[in-house]
């Protein structure tokens, strides 16, 4: 996180729209904090296993055995007790073509490496695959 100064409403647009946010006047010294992407694992997050083999797999776990592996929850579970587990970063090489992604903006792609994104925040890809929060019982 950065300390800055905000610029005067007079010098900037944007200043002026985030004092007026802000409820603050528009000559007036204040000081803002910038909280810029995380990109990389917070320190003591363990590494993720190795890619599978076979993604489908993945499908047929539950949210526990993927964070096992390295993924890691975007959300609660749904009405169906779905849950979005995200790809380490790690894995981005080895996710098969035309492997269907579930993305944090509820859609259904397929992987195409090189197009479809390998932008990360805090380790993770913005896709992965939706799973049972729980395993069900046999």
């Amino acid at each position: 996180m950065t300390r800055r100064k905000l610029k005067r409403a007079s010098e900037s647009p944007v200043g002026a729209a985030i004092r007026n946010a802000l409820d603050v006047g528009p000559e007036e010294d204040v000081l803002v904090d910038i909280a810029r992407p995380q990109f990389n694992r917070l320190p003591g997050t363990p590494k993720p296993g190795a890619a599978p083999a076979d993604f489908t797999f993945l499908r047929d776990k539950d949210v526990a055995t993927l964070r096992e592996l390295g993924c890691a929850e975007w959300d609660e579970p749904d009405a169906e007790g779905m849950v979005l587990m995200l790809f380490p970063c790690e894995w981005y090489d080895a996710i098969p073509a035309g492997f269907p992604v579930d993305t944090m903006g509820d859609k259904r792609v397929r992987f195409e490496r090189h197009v479809t994104s390998n932008d990360r925040r805090l380790g993770y890809l913005s896709y992965g695959v939706r799973v049972p929060a729980r395993r069900s019982a046999p």
